[in-house]
Formats: structure tokens, sequence, C-alpha cells
């Protein structure tokens, strides 16, 4: 889905879009040709940057995913049943 900045002001599909307001990125589903002069394109993700981005966040999916199981059995080893004698003696 290609991006553009606003430089300008400007109006697209009755949406006027400010570089200083609420606005600041157009987000198109398809490429404007030709792009007005109140527009510049924003880069897309190349293939090394979408590697290494996918590669992170596998790993930090991995992580998270091996913090839950550790978390998950910390939790099922907690018992919080006391026993009858212990619970008369200390009323």
């Amino acid at each position: 889905m290609p991006s553009y900045n606003v430089k300008r002001r400007g109006f697209y599909n009755g949406v006027q879009y400010d570089p200083n307001g609420k606005r600041p990125v157009l987000n198109v589903e398809n490429e404007i040709k030709p792009c007005p002069s109140w527009l510049q394109p924003i880069k897309g993700e190349t293939a090394a940057q979408k590697g290494a981005r996918t590669k992170a966040e596998n790993k930090a999916k991995a992580e998270a995913e091996a913090k839950a199981k550790e978390d998950q059995e910390a939790i099922e080893a907690v018992t919080f049943v006391a026993s009858a004698e212990s619970a008369t003696k200390t009323l």
C-alpha cells in the first residue's frame, strides 16, 4: 500500500491533508500517477529490511512464548491448600 508524506496543504478525495495537521501522511490503495507536487512518496521496505524485521518479530514472539510457558509452569507449581492441622492450630 503506497504512502506519501504531505509537504504542503492539499486535498485528496475531498479530504484536506496538512503536514502540521491531523493528516501528515496519505495512505492509498494504488499508486498515484502522476504524483502531485504537495506529496512526496515514502519508499517501501526493501527485501533485506523486511527479512530483518520478520526475523526480529519471530525472535520476540519466541521469547514471549517461552516466558509465558515459564510463567504457566510457575503458576501450576503453586498450591494454596493448607493442611487441616495447620489451619486449626493458627486459629
